[in-house]
């Protein structure tokens, strides 16, 4: 039989619409409890069901955080090579820029010399 912690709320409902002139020994025993407001009628510690219910919600948490950190991973290992293949156009840039300017000084030069010897 499943423990089900809202049974004692379905139980107080019941005690409260059954009567006190109609209870047992043991319902008169849980509703003087809950009149007085004490608890020594409801059992003391974790029940299978709250251990087991708290067990499955910890194995999703553990779960969902193993994936979340494979998903952090990913990203870093995507942003790690964009960051490559940025330094590696920017090299690129780089190269274009210097071969073209050395090629303009060239022609510059070239200009130059062609106009003085005129």
């Amino acid at each position: 039989m499943e423990h089900d912690p809202w049974n004692y709320v379905y139980y107080i409902l019941y005690l409260r619409k059954k009567g006190e002139n109609e209870l047992s020994g043991l319902e008169y025993f849980a509703w003087t409890q809950i009149s007085t407001s004490k608890t020594g009628w409801v059992p003391i510690g974790n029940t299978r069901f709250i251990e087991s219910d708290a067990g499955e919600q910890l194995k999703q948490l553990d779960d969902k955080m193993t994936n979340l950190e494979e998903f952090v991973a990913n990203i870093k290992g995507s942003l790690e090579n964009i960051g490559k293949v940025a330094k590696s156009l920017e090299d690129e840039k780089k190269e274009h820029q210097k071969a073209r300017s050395s090629s303009v000084i060239q022609t510059t030069k070239g200009r130059t010399s062609t106009i003085n010897r005129k």
